[in-house]
């Protein structure tokens, strides 16, 4: 998992990579350990927080693309 930029995430996984990109800043939430256990639907997750703009009405956009290596 790594920080690429304020609003870029990358994730390599076996066969490819997960990208999380966003028009306002992502923060990757400190835990105890790098993922956490998600009960529903039972895998493991990066706590990723996004930044709410403070100006009502601002939209947020965050996409997730996998790219195949």
């Amino acid at each position: 998992v790594r920080k690429v930029s304020n609003t870029r995430i990358e994730i390599d996984k076996p066969g490819g990579m997960v990208i999380i990109e966003s028009n306002t800043p992502l923060t990757i939430k400190e835990t105890k350990k790098e993922r956490v256990f998600n009960m529903v639907p039972g895998l493991e997750a990066i706590p990723i927080i996004a930044t709410i703009p403070q100006k009502p009405g601002t939209p947020v956009v965050c996409t997730i693309s996998v790219k195949s290596t």
